[in-house]
């Protein structure tokens, strides 16, 4: 049990020192092996300590003097000196600060694990949102000024001057990725991981949109 805790506690150590290493292991790999090789390096001391201390006791009451110690000297020891070490109060003393760095251990493990699982899952979503933009319905901007650096796929029109109508420019082949913070963040209808570039623009009076259902 200690063999294998000082394994994965050191995989885990290996993990946070090594960058590399950290981004090609399998989700949670790094805070898992810590959080079990801190629990596994806890219970098997416990263990080695448990069983140390019975197994000293039970020598110290199978002991047998067989023969009747002359007169002033003292009958030999037959066991004891460990179990009364390894229940002494240093030993005791380290093990409490051991439990409690193991349970520091565990529960920064557990946030980082949860963390983990948590970005795998956002980004598992951004590629299902990105493989299904094209079903999404379409949406149509009208804008009032012309917008500048459009992405691939989008098609800009301009429209008839007419005086009750402020909005002059209109986009076609976008889609709504996000709205946050009174923002849209708009993307082509067929995004390029890495090329495709994101219009964000203000949701207020100076746009207008349309939602076409594909």
């Amino acid at each position: 049990m200690v063999l294998a805790g000082l394994l994965a506690f050191t995989r885990g150590v290996i993990g946070i020192l090594v960058p590399r290493v950290a981004r090609t292991e399998a989700i949670a790999t790094t805070p898992v092996a810590l959080g079990f090789g801190a629990i596994a390096l806890a219970y098997g001391f416990w263990l080695l300590r448990t069983v140390g201390i019975r197994w000293d006791r039970s020598r110290q009451t199978r002991g047998v003097v067989t023969e009747d110690p002359a007169e002033g000297d003292t009958p030999p020891r037959t066991g004891g000196d460990l179990a009364d070490w390894l229940e002494s109060p240093a030993v005791r003393q380290i093990h409490r600060y051991a439990l409690a760095c193991v349970a520091v251990t565990v529960v920064a493990g557990s946030f980082w694990t949860v963390n983990s699982f948590a970005a795998a899952y956002g980004r598992g979503r951004a590629l299902d949102d990105a493989e299904s933009l094209t079903f999404r319905p379409e949406v149509v901007l009208y804008t009032k000024e012309s917008l500048r650096d459009l992405p691939d796929g989008v098609e800009q029109t301009t429209l008839p001057k007419v005086p009750t109508d402020l909005f002059r420019y209109r986009y076609r082949g976008l889609r709504l990725l996000v709205e946050s913070n009174g923002r849209l963040f708009l993307v082509p209808a067929h995004w390029v991981a890495g090329t495709s570039r994101t219009l964000v623009i203000p949701y207020d009076n100076s746009v207008r949109i349309d939602l076409v259902a594909r």
